[in-house]
């Protein structure tokens, strides 16, 4: 059945096991955590090729003040900073139960893990993660930013290119 469905779906596209559920399933609803990578090819010389699969960031950014900021964001809170404006949802509160940054070459990744997100909420995070890379934001703001519940208290919107879901997980 997985040879036969990658055979009919797009290359970008790899199903990696398949498995009976209940007909009450649902891809999106019965999912209890879901985990995004965004990737930010980070150099001074512009990328050639792959440039529509990451955010290219000539200044190089602070690694360290990113990976702080982003503890901040690990937990139970509500989320509406970093919510686009018509996110379909009952409430804005979610749990992140990992937020980490990484950087291995002149690559930076931000994978994110929670019960749920909002629209843009994590190119929201990602761009407000960069403003600290780039010394523009101080890592504890992201307090401030989370209690003021405004969306123009976070950063910018990252671009959609450098965005990935990286795993769907149905059970704890």
């Amino acid at each position: 059945f997985k040879k036969g469905l990658n055979c009919l779906i797009p290359e970008s596209i790899l199903i990696k096991s398949c498995e009976e559920v209940s007909p009450d399933f649902h891809a999106r609803f019965s999912a209890v955590k879901k985990t995004y990578e965004y990737k930010i090819l980070n150099r001074p010389l512009r990328p050639a090729i792959g440039k529509g699969y990451v955010w290219y960031i000539s200044k190089i950014l602070n690694i360290e003040s990113m990976k702080l900021a982003a503890s901040f964001l690990e937990g139970e809170h509500d989320f509406k900073s970093f919510e686009a404006a018509g996110s379909p949802r009952a409430h804005t509160t979610r749990i992140v139960s990992g937020c980490n940054v990484k950087k291995e070459g002149d690559i930076v990744s931000i994978e994110i893990t929670a019960n749920g997100f909002l629209r843009y909420m994590v190119r929201n995070i990602t761009g407000t993660l960069v403003q600290t890379g780039l010394d523009k934001l101080n890592p504890d703001k992201i307090t401030e930013i989370i209690e003021q519940k405004k969306r123009s208290a976070a950063g910018m919107t990252a671009p959609p290119n450098g965005l990935f879901l990286k795993e769907v997980i149905y059970k704890d």
